[in-house]
């Protein structure tokens, strides 16, 4: 091959190679980069006239001819056809050496195209209302043995900052959802300095102020713990027979429970909303979701329709109107993301924490429910007489299989 490369260039003078790049142009260095490239990639594993197996090959490219290649890449796919569209390679023999044919050239060619414009502007497929609604409420958290749901949910007309973490185990059936409220330093600005000095609040670590609700499904029980971050309050806990709880209906990812993202389903499902526009290809945790656009005209013509009593409000400053932005999951079909907008105040909650099954934790077993009501005192007699023996018992997963 090298005797054919050699009567095609080795007499090539400085004039002539000027004069064929000047006659054969052929774009930038990016094209001709990637029209080597190309030629490179499709000679690899190929034959050699022995049918020896080629690996572990990289291009050689003369010094000799490098400036008739370079200036002009067209007149060597030209030669090819002529020639074999030689280039020299060489692995660890360096006499090895491979020829493709005149064929594979005139692929390189073909794939070296630039993609067409339907290719570069192909956009994700945009479900309709039905699909939506169809997907919302396909959602199912029944399908996940164990399914951990952790959220935070933003109100800037209450100036506050809601921390969630709802755990569920379908093997035992045990749950629980942990709910912890802190106020931003808005909260606090019609209070006098005295007394929040008298409360024991600093307005530079409000994040430290907390109150919260422990919720523990356990067995046949619903534990409620209060807590508090001022040490001067003892925590107080409430005990009751878990059937005659909100969470023994159906469970703790329901709208009863005030689990935010089944509310939202609820009203849209009873007709609060319309769903003005749907947009696809967005991502949420890494997840592919569903975005939407809703649109409440008015909350008061919502709420006489479902019978609630209206409470006398001053029109004057009231926004009737509510605009609805959720992100859905296109795989589980749960709400992750929302913002609810009426006039200035919004209301925005976002899922930090999503596991399902074997990366999930469990729901808290009886021993640690028992030491955290331990420091604890209960709400009222009833709480007070309850037997809580069952939380000294064998936890539930040293039971199972």
């Amino acid at each position: 091959m090298k005797k054919d490369t050699d009567k095609l260039f080795g007499n090539l003078s400085d004039e002539d190679a000027e004069r064929i790049a000047a006659d054969y142009p052929t774009g930038d260095k990016s094209q001709r980069d990637r029209i080597f490239n190309e030629i490179e990639r499709r000679v690899e594993g190929r034959t050699t006239s022995d049918d020896m197996d080629v690996s572990g090959i990289e291009t050689y490219r003369p010094r000799i001819y490098m400036k008739v290649i370079s200036a002009a890449a067209a007149l060597v796919l030209a030669a090819g056809a002529a020639v074999g569209g030689s280039y020299l390679l060489r692995g660890r023999d360096k006499n090895l050496t491979v020829e493709p044919s005149s064929e594979v050239m005139e692929e390189t060619a073909e794939t070296t195209a630039a993609p067409t414009t339907e290719e570069q502007t192909t956009e994700p497929e945009v479900p309709t209302e039905e699909q939506l609604l169809e997907l919302l409420n396909s959602r199912s958290y029944d399908d996940y043995p164990q399914l951990n749901i952790g959220y935070n949910i933003v109100s800037n007309a209450t100036s506050t900052i809601e921390h969630g973490l709802a755990k569920r185990d379908m093997v035992t059936g045990n749950e629980s959802m942990i709910k912890k409220w802190n106020h931003s330093a808005d909260y606090y600005k019609n209070v006098d300095t005295e007394t929040l000095a008298d409360w024991g609040i600093d307005l530079d670590n409000v994040e430290d102020i907390y109150t919260s609700n422990e919720m523990f499904m356990y067995k046949d029980l619903y534990i409620c713990v209060y807590g508090d971050s001022d040490e001067n309050v003892t925590d107080q806990y409430e005990v009751t027979d878990l059937k005659d709880s909100v969470f023994a209906n159906p469970n703790v990812f329901s709208s009863p429970c005030n689990f935010y993202p089944e509310v939202i389903l609820e009203e849209i499902n009873t007709g609060k909303y319309e769903i003005q526009e749907i947009s696809g290809g967005a991502t949420f945790l890494g997840r592919d979701c569903t975005s939407a656009h809703l649109y409440c005209p008015s909350v008061k013509e919502y709420d006489k329709k479902m019978g609630r009593n209206l409470m006398s409000i001053d029109d004057g400053d009231y926004v009737d109107e509510i605009q609805l932005d959720i992100l859905v999951d296109n795989e589980t079909g749960f709400i992750l993301w929302f913002k609810s907008t009426q006039g200035d105040c919004t209301e925005e909650y976002s899922v930090d924490t999503l596991l399902f099954n074997e990366d999930a934790e469990l729901p808290e077993d009886g021993a640690y429910i028992k030491e955290r009501l331990s420091g604890c005192i209960p709400n009222c007699e009833e709480t007070a007489a309850y037997d809580l023996s069952i939380l000294d018992e064998t936890p539930d997963s040293e039971n199972i299989g």
